[in-house]
């Protein structure tokens, strides 16, 4: 959890905590003048860096404590970005909002759909994310079913990576529960 909100603060190599915008591909956002498909690639290009981070972090052999939670690090950065894909899709032409519910295909944090894009963001202007989440402007409906699709795509990856770190980690874990 640490390392997801970290994201925000300007926690993370590169970040400031008066722009996180600045690490955009974490953020599934863009800066002036930069392509969607350039955004798209580094954001795409920064999930496949921290779920491998993450799966080499737990496959290795010896794996130490720190290893272990190096991995969830990885885990909970990335867990943000696919988080922020939701909150911050706007759509590929005008109007940027609505987005959610209107028909336009999203697609998933793996897999953006050619219909949306990046907002471009970076400071002092807001750009097209402006100064408050798009899933916010995206009306009531449309934002429940962002929050809705994010905590579901979330959980699905979970599912998929969180028994390879319990198989690795297992006495990590264990040492932790014994000092509480």
């Amino acid at each position: 959890m640490e390392a997801n909100v970290g994201q925000d603060a300007g926690a993370a190599p590169g970040g400031s905590p008066w722009d996180p915008g600045e690490l955009n591909e974490r953020h599934f956002c863009r800066r002036h003048g930069e392509s969607p498909t350039q955004a798209i690639a580094a954001y795409t290009g920064y999930l496949t860096y921290e779920t491998s981070l993450f799966s080499s972090l737990v496959a290795k052999t010896p794996i130490t404590s720190q290893d272990c939670l190096e991995a969830l690090r990885a885990l909970g950065r990335v867990s943000h970005s696919w988080q922020d894909y939701y909150a911050h899709a706007v759509r590929n032409g005008t109007p940027l909002l609505p987005l959610w519910g209107t028909g336009v295909p999203t697609g998933n944090p793996n897999a953006p759909s050619p219909a949306i894009k990046p907002p471009s963001f970076g400071w002092p202007f807001g750009g097209e994310h402006g100064w408050s989440e798009p899933a916010s402007r995206d009306g009531s409906g449309g934002e429940t079913l962002r929050r809705a699709e994010a905590i579901a795509f979330v959980a699905d990856q979970y599912a998929a990576l969180l028994p390879g770190w319990y198989s690795a980690c297992a006495c990590f874990c264990h040492r932790w529960v014994i000092r509480e």
